[in-house]
């Protein structure tokens, strides 16, 4: 049995198994890579082997398209065309698995856009679709952030849209919001149209959703709130986690990197209760 130590990640050697499910993983805002695990860059810092995956039945979602690499910019776009590509992904995803469960790993705005397409898509009944098996989101922005009505207000003003702009320039900032006009930005926005749809839709509800969160993360914060239904963990602030999370400024983009929620994903895929 898993160890109630919260921030306890188990190897294959010492009896963890995994889901037994193949994984489609989301990655977030600015992410950049390919699909294919085996060749290409990896959209997001996950790491699958650890969660009891392996890369012939691990998947990433591009924003550009199915089988494309993609950049950050693509990442801007209209969040429903984000979504209609996923769809695409995940038929195609489930002809290449028949039969099998699928898990998803969802980071950010890649909890956005999973949680829109099983809103939006999905389809439990359609045989063109794969059966879900467990759904993790890591810092998801299902209610929208701050940060996107932060800078609506500075783009109210020629000032403020140059100062958003000069921002973007900032590699410690960059990653962290979209350039002024992006599409996605507006969608972002505290009850705006992502959180709207969501809430509407009753998706929370629908299917078993975990929300894994740092207490101290900066950009998608506790504070905004989760959907109704779905299943929130909020863990340790980022000082008392092991991996590469230090500060609040880095948690949100390294939460997936955390011993905690290696641990807390460990226990969600096997089946196990949440470590407190």
């Amino acid at each position: 049995d898993l160890s109630a130590d919260p921030n306890k990640v188990f190897s294959k050697n010492e009896g963890y198994k995994g889901s037994g499910n193949p994984v489609f993983i989301v990655a977030g805002l600015n992410s950049e890579g390919g699909p294919d695990p085996k060749k290409d860059q990896h959209p997001a810092d996950i790491d699958y082997k650890k969660l009891g995956y392996n890369d012939n039945d691990t998947q990433y979602f591009s924003y550009a398209g199915s089988n494309e690499k993609y950049s950050g910019t693509d990442t801007y776009q209209d969040v429903n065309i984000s979504v209609e590509r996923m769809d695409k992904q995940m038929k195609e995803f489930a002809k290449k698995h028949p039969g099998e469960k699928i898990d998803i790993l969802a980071h950010s705005l890649g909890g956005s856009v999973s949680a829109l397409w099983l809103a939006n898509y999905y389809d439990p009944k359609d045989k063109s679709y794969p059966e879900l098996g467990k759904i993790i989101m890591y810092a998801p922005a299902l209610k929208g952030t701050q940060l996107a009505d932060i800078a609506k207000e500075f783009d109210s003003s020629a000032l403020g849209t140059g100062i958003h702009k000069g921002l973007t320039y900032i590699p410690m900032v960059k990653d962290l919001v979209p350039p002024p006009g992006s599409p996605v930005l507006k969608q972002l926005e505290e009850n705006g149209e992502i959180s709207q749809t969501l809430e509407d839709s009753g998706v929370g509800k629908k299917y078993e959703i975990y929300a894994l969160r740092l207490g101290d993360d900066l950009i998608v914060t506790p504070g905004t709130g989760t959907l109704d239904g779905v299943h929130e963990v909020v863990l340790e602030d980022s000082n008392n986690l092991g991996g590469t999370v230090k500060n609040p400024f880095t948690a949100h983009s390294n939460i997936v990197d955390s011993a905690n929620a290696m641990s807390q994903s460990q226990r969600i895929l096997s089946g196990k209760k949440i470590a407190c």
